[in-house]
């Protein structure tokens, strides 16, 4: 009798689940995220960071970064070479030991380590700087006995905290499509939309307010980082001209969506799968050219890259041309879609 009735509840439970789009959504979404990196690295091996060391002696560093499985290792005395073999990419960075690095370690002296990189393989780079760190703290057990510091071939330093900056910009931009989606919505929930249409503000403005606050916050916060992260570097202006089109888009997705979405489960269950399909490609494009070409079709591609190139390249303002165009023309053209959407509504 218990198992019969638990069999029944059950049964009830799994035809409601098959009904409920937010369950298939939670089932169906690791899945897809799954096939999606089977298919990504499926026929690649895994490549090892390529590392440049060059040694005034045979420090016990060297031993130790060769048992770095994912490392190869190559040792070049000349350093004007080896930073020649960054500024082509042939390596991931460079690892100069000071003459004397055993003594001073040895001696608690901590002495520097320098990690010159390319800023194009930036994220590579703090890769090789974090399992480095590692690999001196292992190798005492306490305090690292050296600091390592990361610097470009041709000037600035950089730390894997400033390599991150623009994942967490981009974070923050996507910021404003939540604000705004989460509170048109918690105002259909709530019955407290139509009170406002009440009022003498009709709905477009309601709606335009709203995206204005998203875009408002995002900028905040995106300024908030690259102030407390020391992000203003290289051109400036293209970062935040970058950065404003990329909030303007989202709060205008924001408003299409949460005018769309019925409630906020179903948001909740859609603001996933939109990140995901707008972070996902970007973080895998350099692991897989279909990945590329398939980001190279997005906005949070256009964003992330004039965010990188601005900050580590300093590339000029028109080199960014194409990024600028591409996110005022779909912010234009989803502003338009809410109009459209705007305007059926009010005419029913």
């Amino acid at each position: 009798m218990l198992i019969n009735t638990l069999l029944a509840i059950v049964q009830k439970e799994m035809t409601e689940a098959v009904k409920n789009r937010t369950v298939i959504f939670s089932i169906a979404f690791p899945v897809f995220t799954s096939l999606l990196f089977s298919l990504v690295f499926q026929s690649q091996e895994s490549p090892k960071l390529k590392l440049g060391i060059t040694s005034g002696g045979n420090s016990r560093i060297v031993q130790l970064v060769k048992k770095i499985k994912y490392f190869e290792v190559i040792e070049e005395p000349d350093i004007q070479k080896a930073k020649t073999l960054v500024e082509n990419k042939k390596i991931h960075g460079l690892l100069i030991l000071p003459e004397d690095v055993d003594k001073k370690m040895d001696a608690g002296e901590r002495p520097e380590l320098e990690l010159f990189i390319n800023v194009e393989n930036i994220h590579k780079a703090s890769i090789l700087e974090i399992a480095l760190n590692k690999m001196l703290y292992l190798s005492q057990g306490e305090t690292p006995p050296a600091l390592i510091v990361m610097k470009k071939v041709y000037g600035d330093n950089y730390t894997a905290r400033t390599a991150s900056i623009p994942f967490w910009l981009f974070f923050t931009v996507m910021g404003g499509y939540m604000i705004v989606s989460s509170s048109i919505i918690e105002e259909k929930d709530n019955k407290t939309l139509s009170a406002l249409l009440v009022t003498p503000c009709r709905l477009p403005v309601i709606l335009l307010g709203k995206g204005l606050t998203g875009f408002i916050l995002s900028v905040c916060g995106s300024l908030v980082i690259l102030g407390l992260n020391e992000g203003f570097l290289g051109n400036i202006a293209g970062l935040l001209l970058i950065v404003l089109t990329g909030c303007a888009f989202f709060s205008c997705l924001g408003s299409l969506v949460g005018l769309l979405i019925p409630g906020q489960t179903g948001s909740n269950t859609f603001g996933s799968l939109l990140f995901s399909f707008f972070f996902l490609p970007v973080a895998l494009a350099d692991a897989s050219p279909g990945m590329l070409s398939f980001a190279r079709l997005l906005p949070s591609y256009y964003i992330y890259q004039g965010i990188f190139q601005s900050m580590f390249a300093g590339v000029p303002l028109r080199a960014l041309s194409f990024h600028f165009a591409y996110l005022i023309i779909l912010t234009v053209m989803v502003f338009i879609i809410n109009l459209f959407i705007l305007n059926r509504r009010e005419s029913i």
